[in-house]
């Protein structure tokens, strides 16, 4: 038996749980515009807070994932006020934010907050009769984000569809606004 083959088996598994989040790579145009028809908010904006206490972070630049964000302007959908609640689910596609980056968010409007005691084995956003509902932890921080979620429109997302202006063909897909 050759007893590099376990190691190469263990590195494959690794490299396919790093790869794990299965991300759409949006490439054209035509992808692009059915991204932003599928997603029921689409809006520019800054991050501004990390809304997880329980989650502090050693590096500075470092934001959070679960963040309240400044709106630069709303492409799509209706928003209550000027920030909105950004939230992900607890899983490898989550998205770093950074302070002060603009970003481009397409995403779904949250209609309510439920603990993961609601639904057994539910993590993040979930779609079904009562509507779009966010399954959170029942920890000491569900209260922070049914408040905020109270206060501010909630848009769930993830890192595959919130972008930056770096991402040239977003930014201009935004910018030419040629949306149906």
């Amino acid at each position: 038996m050759n007893n590099r083959i376990p190691g190469l088996t263990f590195l494959a598994l690794g490299v396919l749980v790093s790869l794990g989040c299965g991300c759409r790579w949006f490439e054209t145009n035509a992808q692009l515009q059915d991204l932003y028809n599928e997603s029921e908010v689409v809006l520019i904006g800054r991050p501004i807070q990390n809304v997880n206490p329980q989650k502090r972070y050693p590096n500075a630049k470092f934001l959070g994932f679960d963040v309240l964000l400044k709106v630069v302007s709303v492409e799509k959908g209706q928003v209550r006020n000027d920030t909105v609640l950004v939230i992900q689910g607890n899983d490898n596609c989550a998205r770093a934010f950074y302070p002060g980056e603009k970003v481009i968010v397409f995403g779904s409007q949250v209609s309510q907050l439920r603990t993961w005691s609601d639904a057994r084995n539910s993590i993040g956003l979930r779609f079904g009769d009562e509507g779009r509902t966010h399954y959170a932890p029942s920890d000491t921080s569900f209260a922070l984000y049914r408040r905020l979620h109270d206060r501010h429109t909630t848009i769930g997302t993830n890192q595959c569809v919130t972008f930056t202006p770096d991402d040239r063909l977003v930014a201009d897909f935004i910018r030419a606004g040629r949306r149906r």
